[in-house]
């Protein structure tokens, strides 16, 4: 269990809570070398430098997708991802194996 900001580690799964300038937390997870960030709407501009470079994005703040610049983007809560210019997919859920299995440009998973 996530217990706020810090280190944790569980297998091969690397975990950093970040807190945000604002309140709240912001998390970086690494698997299998696929970079994965999660970003509510507490995050300003300033506390993205610490996310680092990021493969898959879940947020529910569409202005971070151009700073981050991630390769998918997981659209959380009621974001509206109609001025990201990237092909929008449905689907019940994403399986990324490995690094070499993500899009070579920006693409936005609806998940239901």
């Amino acid at each position: 269990i996530l217990a706020g900001a810090g280190e944790y580690g569980i297998g091969d799964i690397m975990i950093l809570g970040m807190p945000l300038k604002e309140g709240g937390i912001m998390y970086r997870v690494v698997i299998d070398n696929v970079k994965i960030g999660i970003v509510g709407n507490n995050a300003k501009m300033e506390d993205l430098d610490e996310l680092g470079p990021i493969d898959i994005l879940g947020t529910s703040n569409s202005k971070i997708v151009s700073v981050v610049e991630p390769k998918i983007v997981i659209p959380m809560g009621n974001m509206d991802f109609a001025e990201i210019k990237a092909s929008v997919k449905t689907e019940k859920r994403l399986k990324i194996k490995k690094a070499s299995d993500l899009p070579p440009t920006l693409e936005i998973y609806k998940l239901d």
